[in-house]
């Protein structure tokens, strides 16, 4: 499959520590796995950061959740 853009070396509130893939397909989350099948028109390297959700969520504690 073909992705718009290809996140790797994520972390996420649920990989465990594990960096992940995150492919994104016409603005929508397509895939999140250890690795994504298909190419990508752009590729970002996250360097094992912390992808989350918007931030406009006011209810995302930061601070208890990891």
């Amino acid at each position: 499959m073909q992705y718009d853009v290809l996140i790797t070396n994520a972390k996420t509130r649920f990989s465990g520590g594990k960096t992940l893939q995150i492919a994104l397909k016409d603005g929508k989350i397509a895939k999140i796995a250890e690795n994504v099948d298909g190419a990508a028109v752009k590729t970002v390297d996250a360097a094992g950061h912390l992808v989350t959700e918007s931030f406009v969520n006011g209810h995302l504690h930061l601070c208890k959740v990891y």
